[in-house]
């Protein structure tokens, strides 16, 4: 990298709340990595007592991690816990499967000497107390002289990774704890899957054209205590690392697979995703939960029901729709909720209040109380898993589904990305995908019906609509419009493809242009150009083969 001629001097007053948690899974063996930590070390530590393998390595965490920060960007800080007893209790002996490079507090003193050696900028914690809440957890930043550092270096972001040891499989107890647990053959083989998962992952470029940043700024949250601070979700090589997560100290219960950005940002942004530079389709099952209730209960639903299990009149909301939004919110929280009142204090916190359009509607517990009982009322095979915490056994059936489809597609050495219940795949993947969906429901559930929805119109889906109006497939095809590769999407992508594929790098043609808007495969068949639809009758028959009516 080269060295920059940013300015520091004039920047505004860090904002200490803007953070992330120490990975004290970053982990790189990389010799541009060692070498750069052997550099830190002979410069600042090699006149400390301890010993040096273990010194490197807290350096190396602690490092690479402010490196990744400051590639993120240059304002995040990272929260770092600098008393012992932090350590010993959260990485001890009970809890070594989730601290693969035994991490100690050998981390303090590595930040302190960072720190009096103005590599990194230092915000104190406080320990919880009154008057400071919960306590603040003290913040670390890359300063200039370290950044300096970072630029001159052979650093690359394509060099650093979760360790090859991290735990993949997390087993938690009813108070949310990491716990310890003794393997079988089925913690192993569901281990293998998201290993296997991740190693394909790595080596595969996701990202969004239209992004010309790496920071999304994503809709505020409007059960956030920080309503008035945006939230951000960032696109990062290393954001991609899965593992699963089972609760109750059950390995029935939850199982979900977590990690990838693409599970954080809303729908607007996952219909721009990029797999490889190429387009994608998101397919997901309709009302998913509802239906594993059912399934529960030993009912095909979608074999006993024409209509949507959402679909309940609420009193006072005339709108269907907005009447809907209301259902699927309280309906999908209290699948999940042990007891009504933490439900109804769930509902009143994250409900999107903007769908009410002005409407002046209160949701008292006497109000959501008797939507409740609706609900109920509709679906009385299911109710007695309303508000019971039902709703961890149900996505440990979700999350074998995710598991059988994931299998599918690594058999084909090919990428799906999971967002519970819904997947992406490039769109020549689609027609696979739904059969893995299909497939996984069989297998899971033992019943055969599906419902499923798509977000966007793909090319195959074109084809379908040529013998229907030509008006329609006009209207359709605009659709078809794929979003623009910005210079900041463009430069990420040849940095990906640089590192895994430099021999295809090396080559001298160039695909896409900077903030050129890329349309589909063969879109020109369809059009005379971006806002013309092809009215030529002639032009119509000899393109599908088929007659147009005037």
């Amino acid at each position: 990298m080269t060295s920059s001629n940013t300015d520091y001097s004039n920047n505004p007053p860090r904002d200490y709340s803007y953070s992330r948690v120490l990975d004290v899974h970053i982990w790189s063996d990389y010799p541009e990595v060692n070498d750069f930590i052997n550099l830190i070390y002979d410069a600042y530590f090699s006149n400390q007592n301890g010993k040096k393998s273990i010194a490197k390595k807290h350096i190396k965490i602690v490092l690479l991690d402010l490196y990744v920060a400051w590639l993120d960007d240059p304002d995040l800080c990272i929260a770092v816990n600098m008393t012992r007893d932090f350590y010993s209790k959260n990485f001890g002996t009970d809890t070594t499967r989730y601290n693969e490079l035994n991490i100690s507090a050998k981390t303090i003193h590595v930040v302190n000497t960072l720190k009096d050696k103005g590599l990194v900028g230092y915000k104190r914690g406080v320990e919880a107390q009154e008057g400071y809440g919960s306590g603040f957890v003290s913040r670390i930043w890359a300063e200039p002289k370290l950044i300096s550092m970072f630029e001159r270096s052979a650093l690359n972001q394509f060099m650093i990774y979760s360790h090859y040891d991290r735990e993949m499989l997390v087993l938690r107890d009813e108070d949310k704890n990491d716990i310890n647990y003794a393997d079988t053959e089925e913690t192993e083989s569901q281990r293998l899957v998201v290993q296997q998962y991740n190693d394909i992952l790595e080596r595969t470029f996701i990202d969004i054209g239209s992004a010309n940043s790496p920071r999304l700024e994503i809709e505020k949250n409007k059960g956030s205590k920080s309503q008035d601070k945006p939230h951000y979700v960032h696109i990062l090589h290393k954001g991609k690392f899965t593992h699963r997560v089972f609760n109750n100290s059950s390995w029935d219960e939850g199982g979900r697979f977590y990690g990838g950005f693409w599970q954080r940002i809303g729908q607007d942004y996952r219909e721009q995703i990029l797999i490889n530079n190429e387009e994608t389709v998101e397919l997901d099952f309709s009302s998913l939960h509802p239906v594993l209730a059912y399934v529960q209960a030993g009912v095909d639903y979608w074999k006993e029901h024409d209509i949507g299990p959402y679909d309940i009149s609420v009193n006072g909301i005339e709108d269907a729709k907005v009447s809907r939004e209301v259902i699927k919110k309280l309906f999908l929280l209290a699948l999940n909720a042990k007891d009504q009142t933490t439900l109804f204090k769930a509902f009143r916190s994250e409900f999107d209040y903007s769908l009410l359009d002005g409407l002046e509607y209160s949701f008292t517990d006497d109000a959501l109380g008797a939507i409740l009982d609706s609900i109920k009322a509709r679906h009385t095979k299911i109710a007695d898993q309303i508000a019971t915490g039902a709703g961890t056994v149900l996505m440990n059936l979700d999350s074998r589904i995710v598991e059988f489809v994931i299998q599918r597609f690594l058999d084909n050495n090919s990428v799906v990305l999971s967002v519970h219940d819904s997947f992406i795949v490039i769109e020549r993947h689609r027609d696979r995908l739904l059969a893995a969906m299909k497939d996984a429901w069989v297998f899971v559930t033992e019943q055969t019906e599906i419902k499923y929805k798509q977000n966007v119109p793909i090319y195959q889906d074109a084809v379908a609509w040529r013998h229907l109006d030509r008006d329609f497939y006009l209207d359709r095809m605009e659709d078809l419009t794929t979003p623009k590769r910005t210079t900041g999407y463009l430069n990420r992508l040849n940095k990906h493809n640089k590192f895994f594929n430099p021999k295809a790098a090396k080559s001298k043609s160039v695909q896409y242009t900077p903030d050129e808007i890329v349309m589909p495969k063969n879109y020109k068949k369809y059009q005379k150009d971006r806002s013309e639809p092809i009215t030529d009758s002639k032009v119509w028959s000899g393109l599908f083969g088929g007659k147009s009516e005037e």
